[in-house]
C-alpha cells in the first residue's frame, strides 16, 4: 500500500488537475491492489467494474452516486452491477479486510 501512496504523491499534480480527482485516485489504487493482492473466488470471477462497485458500495458503504463518481460511471450502472452480482460475491466482498 505504501508504494501506491508513493505513486499518488508523485502523480499528485496531474491528479488534482483532473476534473474528477477522486476517480483518478480510485483508478490508481484499485489497479494497484488488484495487481499486488490476488482476488480469491468468488470475487475473482467478477469483472473489474463489478468488483470496484462491490468494494465501494458494499464494503466501504459508499452510496451508488458516490461510487459512480469515483468510478466515472452512471449511478444506474453501479446499481445494476451491484444488484446483478451473485449473492456469493456480495457476501464475499463484505468479508474483505483492508491491508495495512
Amino acid at each position: 500500500m505504501s508504494s501506491a501512496l508513493g505513486e499518488l504523491a508523485v502523480r499528485w499534480p496531474h491528479i488534482v488537475s483532473h476534473p474528477n480527482p477522486a476517480a483518478r485516485v480510485w483508478t490508481l489504487l484499485s489497479a494497484r491492489i488488484r495487481t499486488q493482492r490476488p482476488v480469491l473466488p468468488p470475487l475473482s470471477d467478477c469483472p473489474a467494474l463489478q468488483y470496484d462497485a462491490l468494494v465501494l458500495h458494499c464494503l466501504l458503504d459508499c452510496s451508488s452516486s458516490a461510487a459512480a463518481e469515483a468510478m466515472e460511471q452512471d449511478p444506474s450502472n453501479v446499481r445494476y452491477v451491484v444488484c446483478s452480482a451473485p449473492t456469493q460475491s456480495r457476501t464475499a466482498v463484505r468479508c474483505l479486510v483492508p491491508v495495512c
